[in-house]
């Protein structure tokens, strides 16, 4: 029985569009946002809502590429992927944007759901379980949705 893995899956349901213990999910923090408060920046250097987005893409594709195969794919702080330009992500336009983060859900959850759990406890990297990695991209996620809920808020003052 996959009990674990049902339980990691069912996590990223509600924090994308559910409705996890801790406030609102991923899907209705975005609600009623117009296009533009999407790239509303609310001071120099700080990131608005579309690179955040583009963020929590980025480090689910590690988990992602890990699940379908590809071993020798690593994350890195360093890439500019991690945090993409805002220009970039103005040019890719806010409809890909939500495409791809939607696509990285349904992909994301796809690949769990084929796993049972002994995939939980095998190494994703030297040292750092599967269990981890997940658990990382649950808390990951949810750490940005408060900012995101955050930014939102101060927008809309």
């Amino acid at each position: 029985m996959n009990v674990r893995i049902a339980h990691y899956t069912q996590e990223l349901k509600d924090l994308y569009e559910g409705s996890p213990f801790y406030g609102p999910c991923l899907t209705s923090v975005l609600k009623e946002l117009a296009d533009d408060d999407f790239f509303w920046q609310p001071s120099s250097g700080s990131h608005t809502i579309a690179e955040i987005i583009s963020h929590i893409i980025y480090w689910r594709k590690s988990l992602i590429k890990r699940l379908q195969g590809d071993h020798l794919y690593k994350g890195s702080m360093k890439s500019p992927e991690n945090w993409k330009s805002l220009q970039d992500l103005k040019l890719m336009g806010l409809r890909d944007l939500q495409n791809k983060l939607a696509e990285s859900q349904a992909l994301l959850i796809a690949l769990l759901q084929k796993q049972d759990d002994s995939l939980l406890s095998t190494e994703f990297q030297k040292g750092v379980t599967y269990e981890r990695v997940i658990e990382g991209t649950i808390q990951h996620d949810i750490y940005h949705i408060g900012q995101i809920a955050f930014l939102k808020n101060l927008r809309k003052n």
